[in-house]
């Protein structure tokens, strides 16, 4: 009996111990085929136009081409966008934008206008500012010359803070740090921009002026939403956000994909909300939307809110009935001394304006204003309603104020 345990015992054990070595095989780094992430991988390219690999641009890029070269040029043409990641940090190039970028040492080189935001807080990001002359060059060893050949400190680099735009023209240059710290080198001289900073840059390569932003509006709405129109109405869009303190006027933006390539409509504001019949924008499908406070006395524009989602479904019918003006009837004008008092209705959804200034409607439709005039005599009081689509109704009363 002992005579058949024996062979028995050492058959299991061999079974069993090469079992352990053929699973350690699989678990052992030294068997494992390991992708490396790239560093500079492209991502997305908006649907319109085209970008081009090659200075003459004559050669389309394709996405597909995962595997890039040692070095890659890109010219986006005036109707295109794209998004490419770059030591762990997404960009978004604007139409008319170009880049080259060298992977043996790791030098980036953009010209035009760029958004990015990282997603390693802490990683170092550096990229070189250049003309658009100087990335074509740099894409054609044909044209490389002695100017060229220089050391990067020659040139306009950035250290990167976690998020932020840069527009790099060769008329000017200018950088908005939305967030962290941000390091603008140029000839060696090194100047840093805190969070909510501006920097402007002249032809000539000086400092115009750094100057303070304003932070981007919270708690936005509509955050991500989907509308399915069925009847009059349910194309109007109501956008909001919470007020930023400071903030003379808002600029509400609306493209067509969250690229921001294409500009479907621009508001300048001096409220927090605006109601958008979107139902001029149901070929688009998908709308996307950001608000930028504004200072009016700089002219500056400050740190944009999170981009917004629509997605639209359905057709509305009865569309001629959403192309009249909207409905504006004014009920009283009382006089009291220098002090007139107006009362009226209107579209709920529409935007009043008596005199220039803001007048709130209620639920209701109905709204209660009063104007005070500093002078005597015959008044005029404009009143002006814009609906959601943009048709104005707009007419003029006057009053004759009197001495008490």
């Amino acid at each position: 009996m002992n005579k058949i345990k024996i062979p028995f015992l050492i058959l299991f054990s061999l079974i069993f111990i090469s079992a352990l070595i053929i699973l350690n095989s699989f678990k052992s780094p030294i068997h494992l085929k390991i992708e490396k992430v790239p560093e500079f991988q492209v991502t997305r390219i908006s649907e319109n136009g085209m970008v081009y690999k090659n200075p003459s641009m004559t050669l389309p890029f394709q996405i597909k081409n995962l595997k890039l070269p040692n070095e890659i040029f890109l010219k986006a043409d005036a109707q295109t966008a794209f998004e490419f990641i770059y030591a762990e940090t997404f960009f978004r190039l604007l139409p008319g934008s170009s880049l080259y970028y060298q992977s043996k040492t790791r030098e980036l080189y953009i010209n035009g206008d760029f958004f990015w935001e990282k997603e390693s807080k802490n990683k170092k990001v550096e990229v070189n500012l250049a003309s658009g002359e100087e990335v074509r060059k740099r894409a054609d060893p044909g044209e490389i010359s002695t100017s060229l050949s220089q050391s990067s400190s020659e040139y306009k680099t950035v250290i990167l803070s976690d998020s932020g735009r840069i527009q790099n023209r060769d008329s000017e240059l200018k950088i908005w740090n939305y967030s962290g710290q941000l390091a603008f080198n140029l000839q060696k001289e090194t100047t840093d921009l805190k969070t909510h900073q501006m920097l402007t840059l002249n032809k000539n390569n000086n400092l115009v002026s750094i100057q303070n932003i304003l932070p981007a509006p919270e708690f936005i709405s509509p955050e991500e939403k989907t509308i399915r129109l069925n009847m009059i109405g349910d194309s109007i869009i109501k956008f909001g956000w919470k007020s930023v303190m400071g903030a003379s006027q808002y600029i509400l933006r609306v493209y067509s994909s969250n690229l921001r390539e294409t500009l479907i409509y621009e508001k300048y504001l001096t409220v927090n909300r605006k109601s958008i019949d979107i139902l001029k924008y149901e070929d688009k499908k998908e709308l996307y939307w950001e608000v930028y406070p504004y200072d009016s006395i700089k002219q500056i524009e400050g740190t944009p809110s999170p981009i917004g989602k629509i997605e639209i479904v359905g057709v509305l019918l009865d569309k001629e009935k959403l192309l009249k003006p909207p409905k504006l009837e004014i009920g009283s004008l009382t006089v009291s001394g220098n002090m007139v008092l107006i009362e009226g209705e209107a579209d709920a959804n529409s935007q009043l304006f008596v005199n220039d200034e803001y007048v709130k409607i209620d639920m209701d439709g109905k709204f209660i204003h009063t104007i005070t005039f500093k002078t005597i005599g015959k008044k005029s009081i404009i009143f002006k309603l814009i609906s959601p689509s943009e048709m104005e109704t707009v007419f003029e009363r006057q009053v004759s104020i009197f001495e008490e």
